[in-house]
């Protein structure tokens, strides 16, 4: 299976809009799963550190300050699994005969037709580093904020975490 590479072309979101949403709903609009059948249905994200949005108005500042705690709670140990995508099986929940091709995330994207075609859906944990880097590929940053580099290996790509998938069992959201 490959990394993410990237790729050109999208229109960016704020990044806490962005934060919110997988808060909230638990994946976001940039993060897809595309099918050889011209079906695309997004990809479940999962970040178990992120406060409960209910927690938070839903006014512009509310958000900014969503925003903030989760920065700093993704950023105490930039190198643990803090987010885990979850891709949904092989083939299409719209008309059961495409088979899933790509991960898409913003302007990135990751091949999927080597990934076994047995696996019923694959967790592909992140770093918040990892993670941090893609959200500054994808969306609009504040403007205090200088996007991680990301870690490229030698053909130029982002590889997900290699540890295990995160454990849902013994983390619980805030």
């Amino acid at each position: 299976m490959k990394g993410l590479s990237l790729v050109e072309g999208a229109n960016r979101r704020d990044f806490a809009d962005v934060v919110w949403q997988i808060a909230d709903k638990r994946g976001c609009d940039e993060v897809a799963i595309r099918y050889d059948c011209g079906h695309a249905i997004r990809a479940d994200v999962w970040a178990p550190t992120l406060a409960k949005t209910r927690e938070y108005g839903v006014g512009e500042a509310e958000r900014r300050r969503f925003m903030q705690h989760s920065l700093f709670v993704m950023t105490r140990e930039p190198g643990a699994p803090r987010v885990q995508i979850t891709v949904p099986e092989s083939l299409c929940r719209l008309c059961a005969r495409g088979q899933r091709q790509t991960l898409i995330c913003g302007p990135l994207q990751m091949d999927l037709t080597d990934a076994p075609a047995a696996a019923r859906h694959l967790e592909l944990p992140l770093s918040s580093h990892a993670f941090l880097s893609v959200m500054g590929q994808v969306c609009r940053l504040p403007e205090n904020l200088s996007t991680p580099p990301i870690p490229q290996g030698k053909d130029g790509s982002l590889k997900p975490f290699d540890g295990p998938p995160l454990q849902r069992e013994s983390l619980r959201q805030w």
